[in-house]
């Protein structure tokens, strides 16, 4: 089934939320403690969600595939205390563990890049995990790509 990728609102919540939570365990099972992996919540999760989708800086985008939802994107506007105006980040972006080495990561990205530079921002900034391999194999290697910033912290 193809991918479609759209807008999120405020009915997503759950199943984002879900997505979310299995995408952490799967995706940082080698990185993070099992006692942090084990303690995410769903439901705390959903409503972080919902204020999201309320917050008018923020772009959410669902990732679906036969309906179901398998992977979302939040972007904005750089957090980063001394970045200028102008540059966009990718704050979150969780595939279903269903969905890893499928491509649909790449199309999700490339979904929030454009979303981004549709509102202005000219460059791109995304964090990730130094120790977080897949992620950092995964950035995709396109015009626009954006500038990663490596942390440590974990």
């Amino acid at each position: 089934a193809p991918l479609v990728i759209r807008r999120a609102h405020v009915g997503d919540a759950e199943e984002a939320a879900a997505v979310r939570v299995r995408s952490i365990r799967a995706g940082y099972a080698d990185v993070m403690p099992r006692p942090y992996l084990d303690g995410l919540s769903a439901t705390a999760t959903a409503s972080r969600w919902r204020a999201a989708v309320a917050h008018e800086e923020l772009m959410l985008l669902m990732a679906t595939r036969s309906g179901r939802p398998v992977g979302l994107l939040v972007c904005g506007p750089s957090a980063g205390a001394h970045d200028p105006p102008g540059i966009g980040e990718i704050y979150q972006l969780f595939m279903d563990p269903s969905e890893f080495g499928s491509g649909a990561a790449h199309a999700l990205f490339a979904a929030g890049a454009r979303a981004l530079r549709s509102r202005g921002f000219g460059e791109l900034v995304l964090w990730v995990l130094e120790r977080n391999t897949r992620a950092r194999r995964s950035i995709p290697a396109t015009a626009g790509a954006p500038t990663a910033r490596v942390t440590r912290s974990t």
